[in-house]
Order: structure tokens, then sequence, then C-alpha cells
């Protein structure tokens, strides 16, 4: 579990710094078809036609709004390549390892203590009170609600919904992410968005009800 939080988070944010965020976040998100290709090579399931097209439909959709439609802003340099894709196959691993784990325990402890040896591991190669810039008000802030609602909860939420997803429809419906990010952004920025990433949007809202016709 540790390896799977720390893997996924790293090579993420290594695959940023050597492509940009569409690119790395259009190869995380290639999650649910290596979850798919897992449970047929290891669990000889076969995924079903609407989970195929449910995969589909997220990734296309995902692919529109990280790039508005223009696909030329996907920078693939060999390190980048590397790095999302063990950023994918670490989500992998941490949405299909802690099933037995998560049977006895809470998420919230699985996540606390995953969490802490994580940090503590990366903190013998990078000290983490060597911070460049200036730590105000307003950083701190902003380095507190990332911790906490775009790491800890969303981590946490994610874990529990193994309890009543299968792993190849919880890895799907992570594509909400960047919908999230539209709808906020609408909300609080008041950010316009041409019709590519809206035709994105619809994509992965039919996920959602694609996954519940499959119930």
């Amino acid at each position: 579990m540790v390896i799977g939080l720390l893997g996924s988070q790293y090579g993420f944010y290594i695959c940023i710094n050597h492509s940009n965020a569409p690119t790395a976040t259009i190869l995380v998100f290639l999650l649910p078809v290596f979850i798919m290709l897992y449970t047929l090579l290891v669990k000889h399931k076969r995924p079903s036609g609407l989970e195929l097209i449910s995969i589909l439909f997220a990734i296309t959709g995902t692919s529109l709004i990280v790039t508005k439609g223009d696909f030329s802003s996907i920078i693939l340099s060999p390190i980048a390549l590397m790095a999302g894709i063990t950023s994918a196959l670490c989500c992998v691993f941490y949405t299909l390892q802690p099933r037995k784990v998560l049977s006895k325990y809470s998420a919230t402890n699985v996540m606390g203590w995953s969490m802490l040896f994580g940090g503590i591991f990366i903190s013998c190669f990078n000290n983490p009170l060597d911070i460049p810039g200036e730590i105000n008000l307003y950083t701190l802030s902003a380095i507190l609600s990332m911790i906490l609602f775009g790491t800890v909860l969303a981590f946490c939420f994610y874990l529990k919904s193994l309890d009543y997803l299968s792993p190849t429809e919880a890895s799907i419906l992570t594509v909400g992410e960047p919908l999230c990010s539209i709808i906020l952004s609408l909300i609080f920025l008041n950010v316009t968005f041409s019709s590519i990433e809206l035709i994105g949007a619809v994509l992965i809202l039919s996920t959602v009800f694609i996954l519940a016709k499959a119930k």
C-alpha cells in the first residue's frame, strides 16, 4: 500500500516535470485499462461490453478536457512516459492490494499509516523542512488544503468505494476528477469552456450511467 501511494504520487509529479499536466493526466488515467488487463490475465474474468464502452468514454473524455482538443500539447519524452505508466501501475497496486486489509481495518487507518510511512521514506531523500520560497498564511493554507482535500480525503473515499464497487468500476469513476475541475472552475473562477471540453464532460458523465446500467 505504501509503495502504491508513494509511487503513484511521485511518478505523477515526475511525469509533469518532464512533460506537462495534460500528458501526465492522460497517462495516469490509463488506470482502468491496466486493471481490466489484470482481471483478464490473472483473474481470467472478461470485461463486459458496457465496461469496455465506459473505459473508452472515460479516456476519450479525459483527453478532450485536459488537452482542450489540441493533442499536439501532449509531450512524451521517455522519462515522462515511464513515470506516467509507473504512476498508473502503482494506482493499480493500491486499488487491488488492500482489499483484504480493508476488510479488517478502516480506510482512514490504512491511509493514515500508509501516508506516514511513505512520508518518512521520502524524507530520507528530501528534507521536508527545506522549502524554497516564502511561507505565509496563503501558501500554508494552500498546502494544507491540498493535503486534506486533494490527498487524504480523496484517497480515503477512493479506498472506501472499493467496499461497494469492483476495482474496474472504481478506477473508471476516478475520471470524475477533471470533470470536477471544470465544475469548480465554472463556479468559483468564472472560466468558460469550449464545446470540445463540454463533449469530454458529457462522455465522462455518461460512464456513470453506463456503469449503473451494467449493475
